[in-house]
């Protein structure tokens, strides 16, 4: 038995490393989508609005940042006017959620939506995900994303340690 210095709880040694990789996994996932742990605010009822508004949204909405929703919305007007227009009774949006940095709109229909979903996800690369500000692609960890200056700042501000080798003691 020793105090485990992270969490000042007496452990053993395996239930130290555990510990550790649980607290580094937590750390990192933070680091890289600070929407993690948040509470239900004010864009998760925009989202909602979306869709109840959109009867063929058959997808939660939350896999993207609250930058990207102002894109989303947008997008959703766009395709809601082809929908009417051209009466596509089967047409369902089966996934909305950021892929490789970008926004990514998965359906089952036309060119015309396809070439609508090309331009929300050309718009979403220079877009910060997190606040909807101007932005650039960038790399953390293996992790693309989009972000702009002050929203990185802010979360390399919190300056999280994580040791090459967590297992060590």
């Amino acid at each position: 038995m020793r105090v485990e210095k992270w969490t000042n709880k007496k452990v053993t040694d395996g239930e130290g490393v555990c510990v550790r990789l649980a607290m580094y996994r937590t750390i990192l996932m933070r680091s890289l989508n600070p929407t993690i742990g948040r509470t239900v605010d004010l864009e998760t009822n925009r989202r909602e609005a979306l869709k109840s508004k959109y009867p063929w949204i058959q997808c939660g909405l939350v896999s993207f940042g609250d930058g990207w929703l102002t894109i989303v919305e947008d997008l959703f007007s766009e395709i809601d006017k082809v929908v009417k227009r051209d009466r596509l009774e089967y047409f369902e949006v089966s996934d909305v959620k950021e892929k490789y940095g970008t926004l990514q709109v998965y359906h089952n229909d036309t060119e015309e939506i396809d070439r609508l979903c090309d331009e929300a996800e050309t718009l979403s690369e220079h877009t910060c995900d997190n606040c909807g500000a101007s932005g650039s692609m960038r790399k953390d960890a293996g992790w693309y994303r989009v972000e702009c200056d002050i929203c990185r700042a802010k979360r390399l501000k919190l300056n999280w340690h994580i040791p090459e080798n967590p297992g060590s003691n």
